[in-house]
């Protein structure tokens, strides 16, 4: 049976079928369109009447042959158009003119919007269709954001919302150019890339392929919000000592919003993060990218180190990569004029003459800045890892700048107007006050067996004169093997014994019996010899993590400085305590420092101040320029595993 026999025994079928409804429906569509007298308006108030009060499930069980009603009367008919006379005259609801009369003259756009409103109608039964019969799971989508969408659709009658009989429209054109477009924002469009098909304008005709896509695109809106703020990767499958509480989406809110907006892309984008760092590493991220398109890097030949003082001639290459000018450029004109009159040969050079493969001061210091921006030992030696990062291309940092991009997806929406960042990897805290930084300091953190944790509080205290309570841990493994040599080394080190609130001699324990059987509390008294020096900084937490003081201060001068056992040592402790009082009207460092003495203090603070303790191996700096850090716990190696970056 072709096309055309299909398409009259469902029309006739549909007809039928819907007569004993159609003359209220008639009458209601016409009003509707404010047809008047136009007699395609009145037709496509009937073919829309009759659709829509047809019965399409009993006409696809009776029908002589396979058919779904939906998709047929969807299909375009290349068929042309007859003139109006010789449409059978009693389809028409109103006086036929008299035969002498010309013909109508048919509207060719009249007719094409009126296919259109019959595909809009139908694109809005088969989306009626899908989510009755619910939607399916991808593997990809959540079940709230199905629920959502289901939810959605019904509340709006199933009507499209990004597609037309032509194809995308302007909002469909806004939300597949952000799908396009996603790895601006450090996203992946192959996510995405399914929308694809919408392009085709054979397919935009077909109802429930319509009907699919414009589902799917508010699927994906809602996935982008998803990946945009809540991000890629759980960090708790990058360590169990990562834990930050998730920016979960509601999928329900999604859709509303983003009608509600005038601009549909900028309340779609507002799901990112909008910490400065995270749009200052998205505009590295575009100069990384422009510059991998044009950039020629010749490899500097590691060989062995240089040094200040050395003659290489790999200098030049070197000063070239960091951008210094050729010592023979910077010559004064009076050299200059003598090089121009002088007698010597290349056999003979002029000892005035500075030599171009000599490491210098300049290049000493420039060295000393490009290791210090790649958390390097600045010491001015190029050694192997300093050659790596310098041989380092441009595109070689994108995957680092996205993994750096999606753990911003991590962090609290608020940091607080005025809180205090820790970065791990960079051994380096800041107070900010409003987006500024009012103090940083440098920091010492744990071991990687001792890892300092990644998370968010508040600090809620001070102790001045801490006591130290020795974790079990250390107790075990680090005090017991020397108190069961000697218990006098509780009475040098200045460590208390607790057994049941009470303090006991050191000498009056057996020491092998509670190796076996338990060991009693060890603490630490106030003083000069305390391991967490005059004040520590307290935010209660899961972790028991804190910042403090230590006696301990020639290990700030390191450049690699992760060795605690998982708390942060602060060098300058009472000039952080100084700026974190400038948030306490009340208190002053002179204040604090007056609970100086023998015995422990605790400073309230009315104001409790967000701590973030992150991990971070790359930001940018107050001067725009790009700071890299170690990768000292493996966390930043697992997020690029996690997004794909397999060859990182």
């Amino acid at each position: 049976m072709n096309v055309l026999t299909k398409r009259t025994w469902l029309l006739a079928a549909v007809l039928t079928t819907a007569l004993t409804s159609l003359g209220h429906a008639t009458e209601r569509h016409a009003l509707d369109l404010e047809c008047e007298v136009d007699p395609v308006c009145v037709e496509d108030a009937i073919a829309r009447a009759i659709i829509i009060n047809a019965d399409f499930d009993a006409l696809a069980e009776a029908a002589p042959f396979p058919i779904d009603p939906r998709l047929e009367l969807a299909k375009p008919l290349t068929i042309v158009p007859q003139a109006v006379p010789d449409r059978p005259n009693t389809v028409i609801t109103r006086t036929v003119p008299p035969a002498a009369a010309p013909a109508p003259v048919i509207d060719e756009t009249a007719i094409a919007a009126r296919d259109a409103r019959m595909i809009e109608t139908l694109t809005t039964q088969s989306i009626a269709a899908i989510i009755s019969g619910g939607l399916e799971n991808d593997g990809e989508t959540t079940s709230q954001e199905r629920q959502a969408v289901e939810a959605f659709y019904a509340e709006r009658d199933h009507a499209p919302l990004f597609l037309t009989a032509g194809g995308l429209n302007a909002r469909g054109e806004t939300l597949l150019n952000l799908f396009q477009t996603a790895d601006i924002y450090g996203l992946n469009p192959v996510d995405f890339e399914n929308t694809a098909f919408i392009d085709d304008e054979a397919e935009a005709s077909d109802a429930m392929a319509a009907a699919r896509a414009d589902i799917g695109m508010t699927l994906w809106a809602l996935r982008y919000a998803r990946h945009a703020m809540t991000g890629r990767v759980n960090p708790a499958s990058i360590g169990r000592d990562i834990t930050l509480e998730r920016n979960f989406v509601d999928p329900a809110t999604v859709m509303p919003a983003l009608l509600a907006s005038d601009d549909l892309a900028e309340a779609l984008l507002a799901y990112h993060p909008q910490h400065d760092q995270f749009h200052a590493l998205r505009e590295e991220l575009a100069n990384l990218r422009e510059r991998s398109e044009t950039e020629i890097l010749e490899p500097i030949a590691e060989g062995g180190t240089i040094r200040l003082g050395d003659v290489d001639p790999r200098v030049p290459q070197l000063r070239d990569r960091l951008g210094l000018p050729d010592p023979m450029m910077t010559a004064s004109i009076d050299e200059a004029e003598v090089q121009l009159v002088s007698t010597q040969t290349d056999e003979d050079p002029d000892p005035t003459q500075p030599d171009p493969n000599l490491f210098d001061e300049a290049l000493d210091a420039a060295v000393k800045t490009f290791q210090a921006e790649h958390n390097l030992t600045a010491d001015g030696i190029v050694g192997p890892a300093t050659f790596a990062a310098l041989n380092e291309k441009a595109g070689d940092l994108v995957p680092d700048i996205i993994a750096n991009m999606e753990r911003w997806r991590w962090m609290p929406r608020e940091l607080g107007d005025f809180h205090v960042i820790a970065n791990v990897p960079e051994y380096r805290l800041w107070v900010m006050r409003e987006g500024e930084s009012i103090f940083t300091t440098r920091t010492v953190v744990g071991q990687n067996r001792h890892r300092t944790a990644i998370f968010s509080d508040e600090m809620e205290y001070m102790a001045v004169n801490p006591y130290w309570n020795v974790p079990s841990s250390i107790a075990r493994n680090e005090i017991l093997p020397r108190l069961l040599q000697d218990p006098g080394y509780a009475n040098r080190g200045n460590y208390e014994i607790l057994y049941n609130g009470q303090t006991i001699d050191p000498f009056a324990v057996n020491w092998q019996a509670a190796a076996e059987q338990g060991m009693p509390r060890i603490r630490q008294r106030p003083g000069a010899r305390n391991a967490l020096g005059e004040i520590k900084f307290m935010f209660p937490n899961q972790h028991a993590i804190y910042f403090h003081d230590t006696p301990s201060r020639g290990l700030f001068g390191r450049d690699q400085r992760a060795f605690s056992h998982g708390c942060v040592r602060v060098l300058d402790p009472w000039a952080f305590a100084e700026a974190l009082l400038t948030n306490e009207p009340d208190w002053d460092l002179a204040r604090a420092r007056s609970l100086q003495g023998s015995r422990e203090r605790n400073l309230i603070l009315d104001n409790h101040i967000p701590v973030h303790l992150t991990y971070f191996t790359a930001r940018v700096n107050e001067d725009g320029r790009l700071i890299m850090a170690r990768d000292i716990y493996g966390h930043h190696g697992r997020v690029l595993a996690a997004l794909g970056f397999t060859g990182s």
